[in-house]
């Protein structure tokens, strides 16, 4: 199981924000096979899932007034790896 300790996230944009999404439990799966003592292939498997952030003001004019409010919507990141070891 994998658990993001932290998310933080920072985007150059209106000055700069910072949102920062909860983060949420998944999983990682890794199988493989060796053929011998020097070919191995293996498949793994990665997932995160991360909640919506709170929103954040935003000053997209520079005046020092709120224009409206930025936030990380939910996403989610999955990862397959193939990988084909050989040892020398």
């Amino acid at each position: 199981m994998l658990l993001p300790v932290d998310a933080d996230e920072h985007i150059d944009v209106w000055g700069g924000l910072d949102l920062k999404p909860e983060t949420n439990p998944w999983f990682y799966i890794g199988v493989g096979y060796r053929f011998n003592e020097a070919l191995e292939l293996a498949l793994d498997y990665q997932g995160y899932r991360f909640d919506v952030s709170d929103p954040v003001a935003v000053d997209v004019d520079g005046d020092g007034a709120v224009d409206g409010y930025a936030w990380q919507p939910r996403s989610e990141q999955d990862t397959l790896t193939i990988t084909l070891r050989a040892g020398f």
